[in-house]
């Protein structure tokens, strides 16, 4: 009884933390994007949704897979559509059939951040394009070889599209 309660009350905190991480990421966003005082309105204040393209990564695991576990070389990308605090969406030319991903979001310059999310759907777009609507479910801290494995393969998939 005692560990229900403890993984009820540690899901929430984690999925707290990840919107929480997630918020501050698109405020970001808006800071860049919107000059100071330039197109600030009602609407936008209260609109928790953004219109929002960066390029994420998107690395499939098991819904109960140890993070340890995760195999960050296999990241396929992907262009983020819409972003709420509690998930986003995601635009890929690719069929993806699995329902979770950890997705890695940019965080400045050269840092990511990986959030743990699950499929709450897809929708085939027009040009064979597939929106996947992800739920946040928690931050994923990466182990160092996992980071260095997830840069490696990002700058291989770089080179191999600029040839």
């Amino acid at each position: 009884m005692l560990d229900q309660l403890t993984n009820l009350l540690t899901s929430r905190n984690s999925r707290r933390k990840a919107t929480l991480a997630m918020a501050r990421i698109i405020s970001q966003y808006d800071i860049v994007v919107m000059p100071y005082e330039t197109g600030v309105s009602v609407e936008r204040r209260s609109h928790d949704e953004r219109h929002a393209a960066f390029g994420v990564w998107l690395i499939a695991c098991d819904p109960g897979m140890n993070h340890s576990d995760i195999d960050f070389s296999s990241a396929v990308p992907a262009v983020t559509h819409d972003l709420r605090s509690e998930g986003f969406g995601v635009l890929t030319p690719l069929n993806l059939d699995d329902t979770c991903f950890v997705v890695a979001v940019p965080d400045g310059k050269d840092a990511w951040r990986f959030f743990q999310t699950k499929v709450c759907h897809k929708t085939l777009k027009d040009g064979g394009w597939y929106h996947v609507g992800l739920h946040l479910k928690g931050i994923v801290e990466t182990e160092p070889d996992q980071s260095a494995a997830f840069r490696e393969h990002i700058r291989d998939v770089q080179a191999a599209a600029a040839k």
